[in-house]
């Protein structure tokens, strides 16, 4: 039996079930909870993908690795009470008298398809919808509107993504919106508690043998 105990944050069971089939555990029965305080209380009885019970150093394993990568930006991202920043992710509420604007600078590979579906699909599944913006892939931009990137970017990075949003309620975006917002899109920088390249057991053995280790987990 696997249990998680702690602070109820946007997106913890999708990081855990990512977690958990990235080492190839299944989940055979869970029950999950929050308490009146927004505690999380999941208990999970897992097994491997053939139906096994877990060996011991599998369950180790398993358990230091949910323990490196629950971890989130929390109330630290808030810059004020209107603008808040995580990495390269940044969000505003002093643009725009009606609306949140949202800026990403770069993406995980330059060369990475697909980042632009996962980048819209993380603004509408937390109820966004985009009004305006721009994306700028290169110094070079072919309108003077879509030259949105600041003056020194290094294009290196990837593209420049600039969103003007309206919230679930038609309106700005409120605190904790916005923090839901930003912990999605550091899983999908790679930067947050979710790399885009899934953990699986032999990449952990080799680091419980050798002590090798590319993970960061931490905003910034």
């Amino acid at each position: 039996m696997l249990t998680v105990q702690g602070p109820d944050t946007p997106g913890l069971l999708r990081v855990l079930a990512w977690v958990l089939n990235g080492m190839t555990v299944r989940v055979q029965h869970a029950l999950l909870e929050t308490t009146p305080d927004d505690m999380t209380r999941d208990s999970l009885w897992v097994t491997d993908f053939r139906g096994q019970k877990l060996t011991d150093s599998s369950a180790e394993s398993l358990r230091s690795r949910l323990e490196d990568f629950l971890i989130v930006c929390g109330t630290e991202v808030a810059v004020t009470n209107d603008e808040w920043q995580c990495g390269a992710i940044e969000v505003s509420n002093t643009v725009h008298p009606e609306l949140t604007q949202v800026i990403v600078r770069g993406e995980p590979s330059a060369h990475k398809p697909g980042f632009l579906l996962e980048l819209t699909t993380a603004l509408t599944g937390v109820g966004a919808s985009i009004v305006a913006g721009a994306i700028q892939g290169g110094p070079d931009a072919p309108l003077p509107e879509s030259a949105v990137a600041d003056p020194d970017y290094d294009f290196k990075q990837g593209r420049f993504f600039k969103f003007m949003l309206r919230g679930p309620t038609g309106s700005k975006m409120n605190a904790d919106q916005v923090v839901s917002l930003i912990f999605i899109l550091r899983l999908l920088e790679g930067k947050g508690a979710m790399p885009t390249v899934a953990p699986n057991m032999d990449a952990v053995l080799r680091e419980a043998a050798y002590g090798v280790s590319g993970v960061s987990s931490r905003c910034g």
